[in-house]
């Protein structure tokens, strides 16, 4: 099974080495998931507020209430 990743993993070993091109590979990966855990952690209240409110919007606290 391919990933979209495999061809720049493939081309990495063959052009750097499979010495250096495992730790290109490594610093990418960690990089890459990373990144988006550290940008999301910063606007984490931000969405959760803007998810509560539009479920008040949306009338789901009270349709739950009813029940």
């Amino acid at each position: 099974m391919f990933i979209p990743s495999t061809p720049s993993m493939w081309v990495a070993g063959m052009s750097f080495g499979y010495g250096f091109g495992f730790f290109l590979i490594i610093g990418g990966v960690t990089i890459g998931a990373s990144l988006p855990y550290f940008i999301g952690s910063l606007f984490y209240h931000t969405i959760q507020v803007s998810i509560i409110l539009l479920l008040f919007d949306c009338g789901v606290f009270e349709t739950l209430a009813t029940r």
